[in-house]
């Protein structure tokens, strides 16, 4: 059961690291930091839709990799932790011979960002 398996994984600290998020709040700012975090959630949400796409597997894939890039910075800035290290498996792989293995690492990226934003909800960083 999905369900059951997020919820099993939701507290477990690799998924955020809500220090990194505390340091970007009081060095940055409440505001400042809710900004960089909605934009965050929108790209995200944004590439999940368009990795969604079955027509996907067949765009360049250089241009599907320069916004997967793009994202896991935003990831890695943000404290995402697994988020990161999910896209970043994605840039690895695209580098492989073997597309199963790519493909695979895109489908496993929405249980991922799934998990994220419940930790942001709960962490009380992301309202959306």
């Amino acid at each position: 059961n999905a369900i059951g398996h997020i919820a099993n994984l939701e507290n477990l600290p690799h998924i955020i690291d809500v220090d990194r998020i505390t340091e970007m709040r009081e060095s940055l700012g409440a505001e400042v930091l809710m900004d960089l975090l909605e934009r965050f959630l929108e790209e995200s949400d944004s590439l999940l839709e368009h990795l969604a796409n079955p027509e996907i597997r067949q765009e360049p894939l250089p241009d599907v990799i320069e916004i997967v890039h793009k994202v896991a910075g935003s990831a890695a800035v943000l404290g995402a932790i697994e988020m990161h290290t999910q896209l970043r498996l994605i840039e690895i792989e695209s580098k492989s011979v073997h597309g199963e293995s790519l493909w695979r690492a895109v489908d496993e990226l929405g249980p991922v960002w799934l998990r994220t934003k419940l930790n942001l909800n709960k962490s009380g960083y992301v309202i959306s």
